[in-house]
């Protein structure tokens, strides 16, 4: 697992070398209250992964599936995944508590694995 580092601010562009691939990650806000959201964009060697994806949060219940970003990901040649952790309950992320409430963490396939 790694942290990907993001800040408290509405809209950020993150790149990282993660698992030998050059990923750049841009999380931002769409919408107007209440009905906002955060979403991201995944690129991976030049190659779009996804597109105005919403961003969900995991609070590690046993009882909660993870909402993984990513599915089919591999399919893209993209190898992980990742997830928002909530550190302070079960809310999907906002940019004002990034990096701090909300942390994203790349799974490497081999986490992945451990995971099953």
């Amino acid at each position: 697992m790694q942290l990907v580092p993001l800040t408290a601010v509405p809209s950020q562009l993150v790149q990282a070398n993660l698992n030998g691939q050059s990923v750049s990650i841009a999380v931002y806000q769409l919408g107007m209250a209440p009905t906002t959201g955060l979403y991201c964009d995944v690129m991976s060697n030049g190659t779009a992964i996804v597109n105005c994806l919403k961003c969900r949060a995991f609070s590690g219940s046993v009882t909660e599936a993870a909402p993984f970003l990513l599915l089919d990901a591999a399919y893209w040649g993209f190898q992980g995944d990742f997830l928002f952790i909530d550190s302070e309950g079960d809310e999907d992320p906002q940019y004002s508590g990034l990096g701090a409430r909300w942390q994203l963490i790349y799974y490497s396939p081999i986490d992945l694995a451990g995971l099953q």
